[in-house]
């Protein structure tokens, strides 16, 4: 080989070599730029690796949260079906003792009507033997009109009277010209009867009777029978006790 053609020869494998260098500079370059993507996407990658970490500890936070909530529901189901238990429990108890009530209330129903018709007969005797004594105090008065030795001229009986807001019926009034008498007549007397008498009637009396104002005004109790201690009472109080002795009246002055 000629000087020339080694020359030509050197000088082919020269550029040659150039181009080879430039395409692994360029294959360098190319390397490299990929290189630098597979970092960006190796970040990304672990970036996303990092959150679906963080999601899925939240999803298992969740889901512990939600079995705990799980758990509370099914005691509270629980306590729900024990107290929906109890609760039917006293309805049915409630409909027995509903049921027994309305038994109760029915014979309490009837048990009142035979009450109510004793009262009827017992009001009617105790009424009944009111208008005895009253008779009788009445024909014995009206026929001796005289009380602690005063005789008098008139003799009212069953006298009502109302007005200004009051209102009394007074059992008999015994009238002269200096004296009215109020008498009180109970078959059997209490002591709500001389409470009545002093506190009611001798305060009634002056104001439904104001023509009697220049009178002396006496109160009398008369009664069939009346204990010792309420006749003590009353006398005492200034009321004349009269009592039935055999058919006639005996007068106790206060």
């Amino acid at each position: 080989m000629s000087d020339d053609e080694l020359k030509a020869l050197v000088a082919n494998i020269a550029v040659s070599q150039d181009r080879t260098d430039g395409l692994l500079q360029n294959v360098t370059a190319r390397l490299d730029k990929l290189a630098a993507s597979q970092d960006r996407t190796d970040g990304l990658l672990q970036n996303v690796t990092a959150r679906l970490q963080n999601v899925t500890a939240r999803l298992d936070k969740l889901a512990a949260s939600q079995d705990r909530t799980d758990g509370l529901l099914q005691n509270v189901t629980a306590r729900l079906q024990t107290v929906t238990a109890r609760l039917d429990k006293l309805a049915a108890s409630q409909d027995r003792t509903d049921a027994q009530l309305a038994k109760t209330d029915a014979q309490l129903a009837k048990t009142d009507a035979k009450l109510n018709r004793l009262a009827e007969m017992y009001g009617g005797v105790g009424n009944n033997q009111g208008a005895v004594a009253e008779e009788f105090y009445h024909n014995s008065l009206k026929a001796n009109p005289v009380l602690d030795g005063e005789r008098f001229d008139f003799l009212q009986r069953n006298t009502e009277r109302s007005g200004n807001g009051l209102a009394n019926e007074f059992d008999l009034l015994l009238v002269n010209g200096r004296t009215v008498c109020v008498v009180e007549v109970k078959y059997k007397a209490h002591e709500n009867d001389l409470t009545n008498l002093l506190a009611v009637k001798a305060v009634n009396f002056p104001r439904l009777f104001p023509e009697y104002a220049g009178h002396e005004q006496r109160f009398a109790l008369a009664a069939f029978h009346i204990h010792d201690r309420l006749r003590q009472a009353a006398l005492k109080r200034g009321v004349t006790v009269l009592q039935r002795k055999g058919d006639v009246i005996e007068s106790t002055a206060a």
